[in-house]
Parts: structure tokens; sequence; C-alpha cells
């Protein structure tokens, strides 16, 4: 869960962008829309990215324990590489970013891109 959410909003809003610009340049190239047209395509476009980091919001804001750490079988969130459990995470609303605090005492910047 916590790879997924971590890199699948960005990702995913990343290929929708890349695989939208590629028919909205032949779409204005071939048929010549007008400008209401044009502007409610990119309206689209920015919804969607929106929607990206939106997700990434949303998971920052009700679950940020996930984007931290693996939750285990026994209910404990520990840092997938090392053997520390998650004392905490702080939230940080500009620049988006998410620190995790953890047992040993380090803590870890997550920052959404």
């Amino acid at each position: 869960m916590a790879f997924f959410a971590l890199f699948g909003p960005p990702a995913v809003t990343l290929i929708l962008i890349v695989f939208g610009v590629f028919p909205y340049a032949w779409w204005v190239a071939r048929k010549k829309p007008s400008r209401p047209a044009r502007l409610a395509a990119i309206a689209g476009a920015a919804a969607v990215a929106a929607y990206g980091a939106g997700t990434f919001y949303g998971f920052a804001y009700t679950h940020p324990l996930d984007l931290c750490a693996t939750k285990t079988a026994s209910g404990d969130y520990v840092d997938s590489g090392r053997d520390y459990s998650l004392a905490s995470a702080t939230v940080h609303h500009f620049p988006p970013s998410l620190t995790c605090h953890w047992s040993s005492g380090h803590s870890t910047n997550d920052v959404a891109f």
C-alpha cells in the first residue's frame, strides 16, 4: 500500500497528461477547433492534474502513516528497509510534504513531485 500510495497518483497523473497532449495537439492541428472547445479541453486536462494532486493530499491528510511505512499484520507501522517502527507523521501544507518520525530518533521527509 505504501508504494502505490506514494508513487501511484503522481504516475497516473503524468501518464494521463502525456497521453492527453498528443491527441490534443493532433486535434488542434487537424480540426482547428473553436476557442471555447480548446479551453474546455484544457480545463479537462487541468481537472485530471488536480485529481492526481488531490489524491496525494487525500492520502497525506487521511492516511499519513500509510505514506510513511508499511503496515504489518499486527497493525504496527514499520520502515520497509529498517527495523524501526513509526512514531508519528507530520503533514506540511506548503510545499506539500510529509515528515515521518521513527522510533530510532531519525526523521525522513517525503515530498510530492
